[in-house]
């Protein structure tokens, strides 16, 4: 692989990583990346991207008095919007880009649309107003939705889910290390979509797997940012199943099969987890 081992953003060619130097971007921005095989240079040049429309998008919830539910921005594609949530009434909904905004909203292409149908178009004024609806046979169930708001390749991908039995710590803060086989189980509350975990860690790397896939390429969840510290409250983690088609159709721009984020502790001792992974949250927080 090619590395910045010599230190001066040039290209060096290693077989083995090592030294494994990464190369250091000072400003957020899209860049031009140009490299240069022959003379070892790597040039990174500002152009101008494509940028999301907007930062926010509400969840309309018309099965519950047409609340405004705040998504999640997806850490890898910031045109992905996230909600996972238990239906527990029939209703419609639709989406919003401002709280309490009925006008800008990405709305269905038809009246009463299923929520299988994919398709969404955004509506400046407040007509028309399609929406989407939950039936009585589509309620009492868990579902997670993904709204891509890239200008003209907009869709709506909703789906059921059904919560893994059981989730595992693996990492080299846990007693298991990288062993996948050795993967530390949680422990299963009252929720079926939340697990628990209190115990000694080590300083060190963690993620968790939803399965144990033995080639690594199954679900996990894993830190939104690669290397970050717990925050010690809730916050967002990264849901990606590597081994499904659909998961990855969800990335137009990313290929989900590298990605793999941890998060780094920096003190060993005595921690509490709570994974929610219907929302996709996550606390890991040192006692």
């Amino acid at each position: 692989c090619y590395n910045n081992g010599n230190e001066n953003e040039t290209l060096y060619y290693s077989t083995d990583g090592t030294p494994d130097i990464n190369f250091t971007v000072e400003e957020e921005h899209f860049y031009q990346v140009d490299v240069n095989l022959f003379t070892g240079v790597l040039e990174l040049t500002q152009t101008e991207g494509n940028i999301p429309p907007y930062d926010q998008i509400y969840f309309i919830d018309g099965t519950a008095g047409y609340s405004f539910t705040a998504m999640i921005k997806d850490a890898l594609d910031p045109f992905l919007f996230r909600y996972g949530h238990y239906f527990g009434a029939t209703g419609d909904f639709k989406f919003a880009t401002a709280n309490g905004s009925w006008e800008n909203n990405y709305k269905a292409t038809q009246p009463n649309a299923p929520y299988t149908d994919t398709s969404v178009e955004f509506v400046s004024g407040f007509d028309p107003d399609n929406k989407w609806a939950l039936q009585a046979s589509d309620v009492n169930k868990a579902y997670k939705i993904c709204l891509d708001i890239r200008q003209g390749q907009e869709r709506m991908l909703m789906s059921e889910f059904t919560p893994y039995e059981m989730i595992y710590m693996i990492g080299d803060a846990t007693s298991a290390g990288w062993t996948l086989g050795d993967a530390i189980p949680m422990t299963a509350t009252n929720d079926p979509y939340v697990f628990t975990w209190t115990g000694q860690l080590n300083a060190g790397e963690l993620k968790f797997s939803c399965d144990k896939k033995d080639d690594w390429n199954g679900a996990w969840f894993m830190s939104a940012e690669n290397g970050a510290a717990p925050t010690g409250e809730v916050e967002q983690a990264l849901f990606i199943d590597k081994s499904s088609d659909a998961c990855k159709a969800q990335y137009l721009d990313t290929a989900i099969s590298g990605v793999d984020n941890k998060w780094k502790l920096t003190e060993a001792g005595t921690y509490t987890i709570t994974l929610n992974q219907l929302e996709e949250t996550i606390s890991i927080v040192k006692q």
